[in-house]
């Protein structure tokens, strides 16, 4: 991870190493390591999503808004990333997770 003044500016040693193609292959490769394991996450997830539809009974029911305002508001409370990315990430989570419910008791 590279060290960032106050300011947010990269020292000199990490600009250097930013420019070495080596590194910047280094570091690509972390981000596939966190696609892959986020792609695992993600399937995890929507297993349990299906499971949450069988322990409702097996019928597609309404969304439960409040549950899904509920975790976004724990997920904001972290602060990790910004406020856009997660309310763009989990939409989407959310409307595969119903999809994945009512395909799975449908099929």
């Amino acid at each position: 991870m590279s060290e960032q003044d106050e300011t947010g500016a990269m020292s000199a040693q990490d600009e250097n190493a930013a420019l070495n193609p080596e590194h910047i292959a280094g570091l690509r490769a972390e981000v596939d390591a966190v696609d892959d394991a986020i792609l695992g996450l993600l399937a995890e997830r929507l297993r349990l999503a299906r499971a949450l539809g069988h322990a409702k009974g097996g019928t597609p029911g309404a969304p439960d808004y409040a549950r899904e305002q509920a975790i976004l508001d724990r997920l904001l409370a972290r602060e990790l990333v910004p406020e856009a990315a997660i309310a763009a990430v989990w939409a989407t989570l959310f409307v595969v997770a119903r999809e994945a419910q009512a395909t799975d008791i449908k099929g």
